[in-house]
């Protein structure tokens, strides 16, 4: 494996990181992921008022097929920073993530402004819902 195959395609995995962090590629490895951070900060910023999209789906627009945590680990430590639209990320089910008590509620508030609807199962019907992301974003 070469520099080059790092980061692409289905390459992207906890063996291949760590061949890359023993192998002298610190550089490329935090350029790659710097370059991923920004693509899922420009993604979430895109969604609009009224939409919402899951972390998973964020992640695979951003070319990241199962990163849907590093999705929520990025929300998590850069929304006041980068002013990002947190509320408007769930779980692909529709629900929200977060606990009531700790900013869920907070979120269903935020959402029911934008006119999004909750079912009887606290659920966002995510076929009505979900952002579905143009060519000229990201």
């Amino acid at each position: 494996m070469n520099k080059d195959e790092f980061l692409c395609g289905f390459r992207r995995c906890l063996a291949c990181i760590r061949y890359c962090l023993t192998d002298g590629y610190r550089t490329y490895f935090r350029e790659s992921m710097n370059r991923i951070n920004e693509q899922i900060l420009e993604l979430i910023k895109a969604i609009p008022a009224g939409k919402v999209a899951g972390y998973a789906q964020i992640a695979a627009y951003a070319g990241l097929p199962g990163g849907a945590r590093m999705v929520a680990r990025l929300l998590h430590s850069c929304s006041s920073k980068h002013n990002l639209p947190w509320w408007r990320v769930l779980r692909s089910s529709g629900e929200i993530a977060l606990p009531e008590d700790a900013g869920g509620a907070l979120q269903k508030e935020l959402l029911t402004n934008e006119g999004i609807t909750f079912n009887a199962k606290n659920r966002i019907d995510m076929a009505v819902y979900s952002w579905v992301k143009t060519d000229t974003i990201a």
